[in-house]
């Protein structure tokens, strides 16, 4: 039995994105000259390999129309011009429709450290020889994903975990605040609002375990985050 042909984007979710802004800021998210459209991207010509390549990717994250004159999709333009609270999750559907990164992500979330990626290519679609040959370059490519596949694992985490009673819930055990910072309870929409008066912050939550668990998560995989960095500027001092 010969393994299905899986097909999936090498372009960089962040220089996909950078493309598709520069796109819509210079030709207004339409060309009709393709050689136009190259150029526009640092290309010879519409005919050079890697700009056929570019165009494929961007048409698989679904920011491209996928025939016709090079065109910005609906959702490419959302990304363009979202507010920050917003971007993130239309970049998430982009990433999405790509139906590897798909089936990984919902598979091993955003911790891929011990993971045996080979084994989950294999699970994904691929035969073990071309797992074998392509794990490495997946491994990369998916790294540079996983900023937004936090998003993905967390949504999942949460839906797994929705028999939550959300009635009584309270934020006493994620609302230890320094000194100088207070903590309202609003009961008529059933949320608290945290208000971090010395540092301009205002936060408001849900009374739902679950929502507390998924932003408890986030608050974790920013910390392990930041404590990555400061190891590394440790190392290179």
């Amino acid at each position: 039995m010969v393994a299905k042909r899986i097909e999936y984007p090498t372009l960089r979710i962040n220089k996909a994105i950078e493309l598709i802004e520069k796109f819509e800021k210079e030709l207004k998210g339409y060309s009709a000259n393709r050689d136009a459209f190259a150029k526009l991207l640092g290309y010879s010509s519409s005919n050079n390999g890697a700009f056929i390549n570019t165009v494929s990717d961007l048409r698989k994250y679904g920011l491209l129309d996928k025939r016709g004159d090079i065109r910005i999709t609906e959702l490419g333009r959302k990304i363009v011009y979202a507010k920050a609270e917003r971007r993130e999750e239309y970049i998430l559907e982009a990433i999405t429709n790509v139906s590897l990164f798909r089936t990984l992500s919902e598979n091993i979330g955003n911790d891929i450290e011990g993971i045996n990626f080979e084994a989950q290519l294999i699970n994904a679609g691929f035969s073990q020889v071309e797992a074998l040959k392509k794990e490495r370059k997946i491994k990369n490519i998916y790294k540079t994903l996983t900023p937004y596949i936090t998003i993905i694992k967390t949504n999942k985490n949460i839906k797994e975990n929705d028999d939550f009673e959300s009635k009584g819930d309270n934020l006493s055990e994620v609302s230890q605040f320094e000194q100088g910072e207070e903590v309202t309870n609003f009961n008529e929409n059933e949320v608290y609002r945290a208000n971090l008066l010395s540092d301009g912050i205002s936060l408001t939550v849900p009374k739902n375990k679950a929502k507390i668990a998924k932003l408890k998560f986030l608050i974790k995989c920013l910390e392990e985050e930041m404590e990555e960095e400061e190891s590394k500027k440790t190392a290179e001092n």
